[in-house]
């Protein structure tokens, strides 16, 4: 579809209702891990670029990828059979 690309990500979710304490621990964590040397270059060699961040960044990445796919969906006119 012209003007469109796509990169694969992925994330850590939690369910809602997690308090936001432990969010940001385990927010605060897993920036810490993936920004060490070792882990960054694993993820370099598996081909993939670690970028960390808030879960109020994550959170808008996602909205922001529903409203985008949201249009690819109905411009192709894709249905759930």
């Amino acid at each position: 579809m012209p003007g469109y690309g796509t990169v694969s990500w992925c994330g850590m979710l939690v369910p809602s209702g997690v308090p936001d304490a432990i969010v940001a621990k385990l927010n605060a964590d897993i920036n810490t891990v993936i920004s060490r040397a070792d882990m960054r270059e694993r993820f370099l060699t598996d081909g993939a670029e670690p970028a960390g961040g808030s879960s109020a960044d994550f959170g808008r990445l996602i909205g922001d990828e529903i409203v985008k796919w949201r249009k690819v969906i109905k411009a192709a006119d894709i249905r759930i059979d």
